[in-house]
């Protein structure tokens, strides 16, 4: 598996002022840690799951049920419980198809996924995720040291990832490693976006108004929503360096005006 090292820096998330975490975001620092199942890739933890050898998978379950226990004996209420789950987990597995549901249920259980950019200049985002330009884009800054969350850049293939089966259902470690490829490896055409994820073992909201550092206006931002986020900034009490895009003259491209 390859070693992925956490990423710190600056983290763009893109919105229009439709998004019901529009004001949270600005005035508390409320973002949504997704479940992999709301992403809007169709392929989004879909590796492909080859050695689907469903008698090791099944042996290697019992084995985990046995082990690490620390106690002896079959009257150890542990030991019945981990028993009783693992027969339920190997009843579902019946099939390859069967292995391939519970492993992305396992995932998507598991995960919360919060999606950003590296860079506030994306032409395409601006255009998809802050309605036509006429949104926002908030900077957070993840910190290299004690972040909040596991924060990752990205990799872009043609080849989706692949995962072991009978490995990911009989080894914890590879379980976590294997994890960690499926969660920050897209397909190739989404490679503009520069995307970074930040990863917590759930999903849900989460508040990091610690890391708000900037907010950056669309183009076509109204005069109105200017003044809606000037607000929000002041109602935060803390400081954000405001900015609005502007359209390059010479090339295709933004610029970030600062707003005195």
């Amino acid at each position: 598996m390859r070693i992925v090292k956490p990423y710190s820096g600056a983290f763009f998330k893109y919105r229009g002022f439709d998004s019901p975490y529009a004001e949270a975001m600005l005035t508390r620092g409320e973002v949504y840690f997704a479940p992999p199942s709301e992403l809007n890739d169709p392929f989004e933890l879909r590796p492909h799951l080859s050695n689907v050898a469903m008698p090791k998978i099944r042996r290697d379950l019992t084995k985990q049920a046995f082990s690490n226990l620390g106690v002896r004996g079959t009257n150890s209420k542990l030991l019945r419980k981990r028993i009783q789950a693992t027969a339920e987990l190997k009843k579902t597995l019946g099939s390859p198809d069967d292995l391939k549901r519970e492993f992305w249920r396992a995932v998507d259980a598991r995960n919360g996924i919060l999606s950003g950019s590296t860079i506030s200049t994306s032409i395409q985002q601006w255009t998809y995720y802050a309605r036509a330009h006429t949104g926002f884009a908030v900077e957070f800054d993840i910190p290299a040291v004690n972040p909040p969350f596991v924060t990752l850049l990205v990799r872009y293939s043609d080849v989706r990832p692949d995962v072991d089966a009978a490995r990911f259902f009989g080894d914890p470690r590879y379980q976590s490693e294997a994890g960690i490829s499926v969660m920050t490896v897209k397909h190739s055409g989404w490679q503009h976006e520069k995307e970074v994820r930040g990863i917590k073992d759930r999903n849900g909201k989460e508040f990091i108004p610690d890391l708000l550092r900037g907010v950056y206006l669309g183009v076509k931002c109204s005069d109105a929503n200017e003044a809606r986020v000037k607000g929000w900034i002041r109602a935060s009490a803390r400081h954000m360096t405001l900015y609005r895009m502007k359209a390059d003259e010479e090339r295709f491209g933004l610029i970030a005006e600062e707003i005195a």
